[in-house]
């Protein structure tokens, strides 16, 4: 070193000397030594040689674990640390090659002073694989050579301090021994310590630089081991990840015995460089990564998919990879669905219950994993989304696949703006609805339906899903009121939120969804009113609030006043508790109705005439209400020409059957049962009607004979008159409905000593008991 002022000068022969060439190789190796190793925490003047048992501080495992800044730490100490960062990773580097020179110097020595030959010295050469290669020690005859905590040991004495006042002086009186080793590495030592000390020097620049911030980094590094970075646990659970890892000894991850041979060092600074990066994303928690083969405990799905992602997959990416969080999302998701036995110590791992799971957890890219796909490569087709690399997802389709178990946040959060559909439905998952939901804020499609998650819906992840236009959620055990965030949704298309255990109101802020085509709230524990915005949704087509606990009159009006969706199709209120009479200008509000679900409620007065105007009407059922009068004869005659089925049982209807019903063509099902007060005979244009399965019409006050004409329904299934005061014979023409495979069910009055109805085809006879007929009554006949 040109800088070299020696502190002492010898007399030797009565001349003074500068020190020898020994003296100060020693020197500058312990100058170099102090500026490289004086500030770590447990320095001390050690100096592990590469092939210790004991990490090098700051190599490996020590100095990258838990040094990132989080994310209060203000723009200008993130930078000096940044910058610090690169100036303390050249000074490991130079670190690791400081042990190194070192401990070539001890094996010379050890060689000198045992009289090793070359065969020998392979077994003293450390195991460690160049810079950055920890771990290790070598027992030579009587001599351990072992990091004591002073260097290596021999006979007690230090290598180190053994080397410099040993041969290093002799060198310099050219005693008999040392010329040999003097003559062979002085040059080479020159030449090693001026690099060492060249390369420290860079890197003291880098860390002058910001000195001001050495109590920021003391801060952040406190607790490490071996002066690295990062805290207590984290250096600890590294250190333990490594051994484990080669070992094999993870409890339910034994499969990493089959694995080729593993750097420990190598392997434990990969996975604290991905832990690293994971943590910095917020993707995963520092406590989901940690875990201790001491507790007896199993592995979170998250530590599992780290450490297999850092060691077990041959696909080895990058810890700064653009896609690596990604596969550690989807390896998170795989380990979370795994069986509980699976789960347990002793599995394997390889989720044998998915229905499907070609290619996951193999070296091959994410892109080919089962219902993964991902956005098309350069120059490729956009149709092509399934090859065999890494790239942004855009969906995950997994239904039906028998996937169990519960979905990480991890998911969500990796995947992020890249994912357009989520398909899990049908399937065995469980928990609850992750927060982590909001992260995928390009989210156009979301189908959970059909599992058994629970909880509420969590309102602002939910809220923040402003791209969705498809949510299915039905068919699940989720509780707690329906987030008005819902509102936020002005996207969404269609909402599937039935079978459910949801309880309060429906949010008024769904009346806002403009663009909401079907809307699903059926089969819940909802109470209260119908806000009048849902009828102010102009694109509603299909809306279902069957099976609830509603209250309130209906009204088909919007919350204006003025007409409901027009281009409603489908309207199911059912099971409710809606009171009052029915809304008479129903069919010019929603002239397009198909489908007109109305049964089971309180509702009073008579049926309208206008709806007459329900020309597209499919389906109207309004059994078991409480509705009174006749059936208007308007409804066949200038309109539902299309009406399939019809349904008016278990009310109080009264008058005779419209004859106009004949003229219902397309009619299927007729059900005017138990009303107990329509009278007269049963209209002979009944058999116009030819499309007819089902005609109920037992329990009222029906009289005379049977119309022959009703054997014209060559399709007619069911036939039910029981329960009337119909009388004569069964027309044989309806008999010979039943010699086939059509009419299976006929019902009549046809048993006793003196029947009312002679029916030598019926396929059960009631006796029937006019006198106790009762308008809305039960059935008043008895079997035999």
């Amino acid at each position: 070193s040109a800088s070299y002022a020696p502190a002492s000068r010898k007399k030797l022969g009565g001349v003074n000397h500068a020190p020898p060439r020994h003296e100060r190789h020693a020197s500058a190796l312990e100058r170099a030594k102090q500026f490289l190793f004086d500030d770590d925490d447990n320095a001390g003047g050690t100096v592990a040689p590469p092939g210790s048992t004991r990490s090098v501080p700051g190599l490996a495992l020590g100095g990258t674990l838990g040094m990132t800044p989080d994310k209060s730490t203000s723009p200008d100490r993130r930078r000096a640390y940044s910058t610090r960062s690169y100036g303390e990773g050249m000074r490991d580097s130079m670190k690791s090659l400081f042990s190194q020179v070192q401990h070539r110097l001890h094996l010379q020595e050890a060689k000198k002073k045992m009289g090793v030959g070359n065969a020998e010295e392979r077994n003293l050469a450390p195991r460690g694989t160049g810079m950055g290669s920890v771990g290790g020690s070598a027992t030579l005859k009587n001599v351990n050579l072992h990091d004591s905590g002073q260097g290596m040991n021999y006979n007690g004495e230090t290598f180190f301090e053994r080397t410099r006042y040993s041969c290093w002086e002799k060198c310099g009186r050219e005693e008999e021994g040392c010329g040999g080793w003097c003559r062979s590495h002085s040059k080479g030592m020159t030449l090693a310590l001026m690099m060492v000390l060249i390369a420290g020097s860079v890197a003291a620049i880098f860390v002058a630089i910001y000195d001001g911030e050495q109590e920021f980094v003391r801060e952040r590094t406190v607790g490490g081991s071996g002066g690295g970075g990062g805290s207590e646990a984290d250096t600890d659970g590294a250190s333990e990840v490594a051994e484990n890892m080669v070992n094999g000894t993870f409890v339910g991850m034994e499969d990493l015995e089959d694995l080729p041979s593993i750097d420990t060092a190598a392997a434990g600074l990969r996975f604290g460089r991905i832990k690293e990066r994971i943590v910095e994303m917020g993707i995963s928690s520092e406590d989901s990564l940690s875990y201790s083969t001491d507790s007896g405990a199993a592995p979170t799905a998250q530590f599992r998919a780290l450490s297999w992602i850092s060691v077990q997959d041959a696909m080895t990416l990058d810890p700064e990879d653009e896609y690596l969080p990604q596969r550690y999302a989807l390896a998170t998701f795989w380990y979370s669905t795994l069986s509980s036995e699976n789960s347990k110590e002793g599995g394997t791992g390889t989720a044998t219950e998915w229905e499907d799971g070609t290619n996951w957890m193999t070296p091959r890219g994410y892109c080919s994993w089962h219902g993964v796909s991902c956005h098309h490569r350069s120059g490729a087709k956009p149709a092509d989304v399934h090859y065999d690399g890494n790239n942004g997802i855009t969906s995950l389709n997994l239904t039906s696949n028998g996937v169990g178990g519960r979905m990480p946040p991890e998911l969500f959060r990796a995947l992020g703006a890249d994912v357009r559909h989520v398909d899990l439905s049908d399937n065995s998952l469980s928990g609850a609805i992750p927060n982590a939901l909001g992260a995928a804020t390009q989210l156009e499609s979301l189908y959970l339906w059909g599992n058994r998650l629970e909880d509420r819906i969590p309102p602002v992840a939910i809220g923040g899903l402003t791209s969705i236009r498809n949510l299915h959620l039905h068919g699940n055990m989720l509780d707690g009121p329906l987030p008005s965030q819902l509102g936020r949704l002005t996207e969404l298309r269609n909402l599937g939120l039935h079978s459910n255990l949801f309880t309060g109101s429906i949010p008024s802020e769904l009346g806002v969804l403009a663009h909401v085509r079907s809307l699903y709230l059926d089969s819940n524990n909802l109470s209260g009113p119908v806000p009048p915005s849902i009828f102010g949704m102009e694109g509603l087509v299909d809306l279902r609030l069957r099976e609830n606990d509603l209250t309130g009159n209906f009204s088909s009006q919007s919350a204006s006043g003025g007409p409901g969706p027009s281009e409603l199709e489908v309207l199911h209120i059912d099971g409710n508790r809606f009171a009052g009479p029915l809304p008479p200008d129903l069919g010019s509000d929603m002239p397009r109705l198909r489908e007109l679900h109305l049964q089971h409620c309180d509702f009073t007065g008579t049926l309208p005439p206008e709806w007459k105007s329900l020309a597209e009407l499919r389906e109207l059922k309004l059994e078991g209400n409480d509705i009174v009068g006749a059936i208007p004869a308007e409804w066949g005659a200038d309109g539902m020409g299309d009406l399939r089925v019809l349904d008016l049982a278990g009310n109080g209807m009264e008058g005779a059957v419209p004859t106009t019903i004949g003229k219902m063509l397309e009619l299927r099902e007729l059900r005017l049962n138990d009303n107990g007060g329509l009278s007269g005979s049963v209209p002979a244009e009944l058999g116009d009607a030819f499309n007819l399965e089902i005609v109920h019409l037992h329990n009222n006050q029906l009289a005379e004979s049977l119309p022959g004409a009703i054997g014209n329904l060559n399709h007619l299934k069911s036939l039910k008159v029981h329960g009337n005061a119909l009388s004569g014979n069964v027309p044989p023409k309806v008999c010979d409905l039943t010699e086939g495979e059509s009419l299976e069910e006929l019902t009549a009055d046809c048993a006793g000593e003196s029947p009312l109805v002679v029916c030598s085809c019926c396929s059960e006879c009631f006796e029937g008991s006019r006198s106790s007929l009762e308008p809305g009554g039960a059935e008043t006949g008895t079997r035999p």
